[in-house]
């Protein structure tokens, strides 16, 4: 199982950049626990994201009809 910072990340699946990654978080399409975590610290506001690669590759490689958003992450 290997998890990777958001900018290791987004060059190991090979997307445009991290911002990318982060709107997949916002909108749902990634699941947290599964295909990311916040390891943020404690009394921090802003969100550190690890990406699950393999979890990832996985939901990327599915075609658009059959990608399902999960619930949103309120925005920061």
């Amino acid at each position: 199982m290997e998890w990777q910072r958001t900018k290791q990340a987004a060059e190991s699946l090979s997307l445009i950049s991290c911002d990318q990654l982060r709107k997949f978080v916002r909108e749902g399409f990634f699941k947290e626990g599964i295909d990311y975590r916040d390891i943020r610290l404690n009394g921090r506001v802003k969100p550190n994201y690890q990406f699950h690669i393999e979890n990832c590759k996985k939901k990327l490689g599915l075609s658009p009809s059959k990608r399902v958003a999960h619930k949103k992450v309120p925005s920061s």
